[in-house]
């Protein structure tokens, strides 16, 4: 179900603004790292590449890049 779950939110935070902003309120950066870490990176799968698109989608969004600045978030992505 999460596989399916992320597929899902890869395709909704490509072009929507909205959704991408939402999915950063919610901590969605932190759940993203939260999977990398259980994912065996080496292998290159899907999961680990679909968490990377949906990271690029949201960084890519001004309000989500501020949203991450203001609240410490970027944190997370520097410390990895």
């Amino acid at each position: 179900v999460r596989n399916e779950c992320l597929s899902l939110l890869l395709l909704l935070t490509a072009s929507n603004a909205d959704i991408q902003t939402i999915v950063t309120v919610q901590g969605f950066i932190e759940t993203i790292f939260a999977i990398l870490e259980e994912e065996d990176l080496a292998s290159g799968g899907k999961v680990a590449r679909d968490l990377l698109l949906c990271l690029i989608n949201v960084v890519g969004n001004p309000t989500c890049q501020k949203y991450l600045r203001e609240t410490g978030g970027a944190s997370s992505i520097v410390a990895a």
